[in-house]
C-alpha cells in the first residue's frame, strides 16, 4: 500500500493508486463478469503522455461500486453527464485485457474472447448488463398474453453471431435472430430472442450464487415469471406496471 503521509519529492507526483493489477490474469466467476461488461461499457485509453487507462462508464452508480470493490481500486468515481465513470490508470491492466481481445474503439471491431465455458454465463451477464435489454409488455391481440423480449446489441456483427453460438451450445438457445446494421439502417446489430429462449437465458445467467448483476433488469425477469404463474392476476398488475412506467415503451438499454 502507498504510503500517503511519504509523498514524492516531485510536487508534480500524485499518489499511486492501489488496484488489483492482476485481475484478469485468471479466470473466476467475477474476472469473467467484469470482462463482459467491460466489452459492453468499458474502453482502453491511450494516452498522449504514454499512460494507458481502463475506463467504465455506467448509469448505475452502485453497480459501479461493485466493481471498484472486486478490483480492489482506490480509484473514483466521477459523475459524467452521461452516468458515471470509473478510470483507472495501469498498464498492466491495460496490457491483460488487450490480450483477452480489447482494443481501443472497439465498438466495430470486438470480437467474443475465448472465454472457458464454465465461466460463460457469468460473461454473458456481464455483458448483458452493459448492452442488453428485456422488455415485458401485454400483447393487445390476446386478453391473457404477457410476452417478453430479450436482447443484446454490439457495433460488430462477428461478435453477435459468435454469442448466439455460444448460448446455443451452453444455454440452449436456439431460436436467436440478428439484425440491423446497414441492412436495416441501423448503427448497430440487435440478437434478439423470444418467450421460451429468454426464459432459458435467465436459467443460465442468474444462478444462486451469481454476483454481482443489474438488478432492474434481473427484476423484469422475476416479474414475467411470477405474472405469468398468477393470472389472472397478472392482468391488473401488468397494468399497474404500465401505467407507473409507460412499460409498453419502456426498454432496458444499455446499462438502463
Amino acid at each position: 500500500m502507498y504510503d500517503i503521509y511519504n509523498l514524492p519529492k516531485n510536487k508534480h507526483s500524485m499518489p499511486k493508486l492501489e488496484v488489483n493489477d492482476n485481475f484478469f490474469k485468471n479466470w473466476s466467476p467475477d474476472m469473467a463478469y467484469v470482462l463482459g461488461l467491460i466489452t459492453a461499457d468499458g474502453c482502453l485509453i491511450k494516452h498522449k503522455n504514454g499512460h494507458r487507462s481502463l475506463d467504465i462508464t455506467l448509469k448505475d452508480k452502485r453497480l459501479l461500486e461493485d466493481i471498484k470493490k472486486l478490483l480492489n481500486s482506490e480509484h473514483k468515481i466521477g459523475k459524467k453527464t452521461r452516468g458515471y465513470r470509473l478510470q483507472i490508470k495501469n498498464k498492466t491492466l491495460y496490457n491483460d485485457l488487450y490480450s483477452l481481445g480489447l482494443t481501443p474503439r472497439k465498438s466495430k471491431t470486438i470480437r467474443f474472447p475465448a472465454v472457458p465455458p464454465k465461466y460463460l454465463s457469468d460473461f454473458v451477464r456481464g455483458y448483458f448488463d452493459g448492452d442488453g435489454s428485456v422488455c415485458v409488455w401485454k400483447e393487445k391481440r390476446w386478453k391473457n398474453s404477457l410476452q417478453i423480449r430479450t436482447t443484446f446489441v454490439c457495433g460488430s456483427l462477428p461478435f453477435l453471431k459468435s454469442l448466439k453460438t455460444n448460448l446455443s451450445e451452453y444455454g440452449e438457445l436456439d431460436k436467436g435472430k440478428i439484425w440491423g446494421g446497414n441492412k436495416n439502417n441501423r448503427a448497430a446489430y440487435e440478437l434478439h430472442y423470444g418467450i421460451n429462449d429468454s426464459l432459458r437465458l435467465f436459467n443460465f445467467i442468474y444462478k444462486p450464487q451469481s454476483f454481482p448483476y443489474l438488478n432492474r433488469k434481473k427484476q423484469k425477469f422475476e416479474f414475467f415469471i411470477k405474472s405469468k404463474n398468477n393470472f389472472p392476476s397478472a392482468r391488473v398488475a401488468v397494468n399497474n406496471l404500465c401505467q407507473r412506467q409507460s412499460f409498453f415503451n419502456v426498454v432496458a438499454r444499455i446499462s438502463y
